[in-house]
C-alpha cells in the first residue's frame, strides 16, 4: 500500500508541474500578444486625424499614417466654404502637424482629410 502513495504523489507532483509550466506559458504568450497589438505599426492599417489641442481657437490638426497610402489631401471649411486646403506625403508609420495659425475663422469650422478613398472630419463651433 505504502508503494501506491508514492506513486500517487509522482503522479500528482508532476501534474502540478506540467500544469504550473502550462500556466507560465501561457502568460508569457499573453503578454507578448498584448505587447505586439499595442504596437501601433504591427501589421495595421489606420490613419487619424486629430486637433492638436481640441479646446484650443486654434485650426491646428495632425495626421497620424499607418497605411500604405502614403497621399493625404486636406481641406479646411466653414459654412460660407472652403477656408484653405493642402496636400501632404506621409511615409507609414509617421505624423505630420499642419499648422494654420493665419486662419481667422468663426462658427463650425470644418478639416476633411482624404487618404485615397477614406475620408474623416473632425470640426470645431467657434462663437
Amino acid at each position: 500500500m505504502p508503494f501506491i502513495a508514492i506513486n500517487n504523489m509522482d503522479s500528482n507532483k508532476k501534474i502540478i508541474i506540467f500544469t504550473l509550466i502550462f500556466v507560465f506559458l501561457s502568460f508569457v504568450f499573453l503578454a507578448y500578444s498584448e505587447r505586439m497589438q499595442a504596437n501601433p505599426a504591427y501589421q495595421n492599417n489606420w490613419w487619424a486625424l486629430y486637433f492638436e489641442n481640441p479646446k484650443d481657437k486654434g485650426f491646428n490638426f495632425t495626421i497620424e499614417n499607418y497605411t500604405n497610402n502614403k497621399n493625404f489631401h486636406w481641406e479646411i471649411s466653414n459654412n460660407s466654404g472652403k477656408i484653405d486646403a493642402g496636400d501632404i506625403s506621409l511615409d507609414k508609420g509617421t505624423k505630420q502637424s499642419i499648422n494654420l495659425d493665419d486662419i481667422n475663422a468663426s462658427g463650425k469650422i470644418t478639416v476633411s482629410v482624404k487618404n485615397g478613398t477614406d475620408k474623416k472630419e473632425i470640426y470645431k463651433i467657434l462663437n
